[in-house]
């Protein structure tokens, strides 16, 4: 009868304080461990552009443009633009996915084109880390149809 009357106690003690509580061997104590909030690709939604624009080397690209518009959990999509050597314009898709509260991987796809009728499709992929509330650390790897890319950019919001 004694421990039915510590149990009864226990469990009006814990509904009461709505916190959860364990029986051990009669002591109440209180668990208020909350979950981790789980991190949201929001924190990537908006359109980012590179901090300094100019006209890219041989092997990089420039003029970065992201519009991050659809937010679903831990992804984000939007389009993609970049200026690459001999003036070859970049534009198509974008897609991330967070892997920790600041750092997401991401790919993008699309079509190069530029003077002389030049259209080919492009694919590029790579690292972003969000250094700040506006400010977003670029890597990339990718080819076009005048070869492979890679660098690293700043983009703002």
């Amino acid at each position: 009868m004694r421990t039915l009357t510590r149990l009864l106690l226990t469990l009006t003690v814990c509904a009461l304080s709505a916190t959860g509580c364990t029986d051990n061997g009669g002591d109440v104590s209180a668990s208020p461990t909350a979950p981790a909030p789980s991190p949201s690709a929001s924190v990537l939604s908006g359109i980012w552009t590179s901090a300094a624009n100019g006209l890219p080397s041989p092997e990089t690209c420039a003029n970065f443009q992201w519009q991050v518009d659809q937010i679903s959990g831990d992804s984000a999509s939007g389009t993609f633009t970049a200026t690459c050597a001999a003036g070859v314009t970049l534009s198509g898709q974008i897609a991330a996915t967070l892997q920790g509260p600041s750092t997401a991987d991401w790919n993008a796809s699309g079509m190069a084109s530029g003077s002389g009728g030049l259209s080919c499709p492009f694919s590029a992929a790579g690292t972003a880390t969000l250094q700040s509330e506006d400010t977003l650390h670029v890597t990339y790897d990718g080819s076009t149809c005048l070869g492979p890319v890679s660098g690293e950019e700043t983009l703002r919001r």
